[in-house]
């Protein structure tokens, strides 16, 4: 009997201290409560604030999200598009490219081409030129020797002219005019002549 009550006591010391313990921290808790309550509630607020802004955006994120995928959709074709036409500028680039360079190296030769002919031009007109005056020169010397012979020629024949008229001249009987007043010694020297 002694020993069962021993027992019984000691049970119910240990319950008396586990409740007085459980008291302790009851009253721990109550004190951390009061004194942590305002920071509480502060944080209740900020979640139930962060839960209704995440409620809207889902909601929001419903209510937009077929608009967003044809935007997204639209997007994508214009995207698709404009690459479509970048291709094609480009080879148009590369086009207009080769075209000018085709264009630039034609345009060379042609003043090549020019220049070549405007020295072949200037050649030939400076050998015309040198030809010309040359046959100039020579058409020249030709005329000063046809012109000196022909001035001597001419002399002679005017010499030969004069003798020929002087001769005729002596040979005709004077007129009757001239033998009546001829004088005495213009007589004589018709008569001298037509004798010679």
């Amino acid at each position: 009997m002694a020993t069962n009550t021993g027992k019984a006591v000691t049970m119910e010391s240990r319950i008396l201290q586990s409740e007085e313990i459980l008291r302790a921290k009851q009253e721990q808790i109550r004190k951390f409560i009061e004194a942590n309550y305002g920071q509480i509630l502060d944080r209740q607020k900020e979640i139930q604030q962060v839960e209704a802004e995440l409620a809207a955006l889902q909601m929001e994120a419903k209510q937009t999200v077929n608009p967003r995928k044809q935007a997204l959709e639209f997007l994508r074709k214009k995207i698709e598009q404009q690459g479509e036409r970048t291709s094609q500028a480009k080879a148009k680039e590369v086009q207009t490219k080769k075209a000018y360079e085709d264009a630039v190296q034609i345009a060379r030769a042609e003043e090549q081409e020019k220049e070549k002919l405007s020295n072949e031009l200037q050649a030939l007109v400076q050998e015309t030129a040198s030809s010309q005056l040359e046959r100039l020169e020579q058409l020249t010397r030709r005329l000063e020797l046809l012109s000196g012979g022909a001035h001597s020629l001419l002399q002679a024949s005017s010499q030969d002219g004069n003798k020929s008229s002087e001769t005729q001249q002596a040979e005709l009987p004077p007129k009757a005019s001239d033998r009546s007043t001829a004088t005495p010694t213009e007589s004589s020297k018709v008569n001298y002549k037509l004798d010679e």
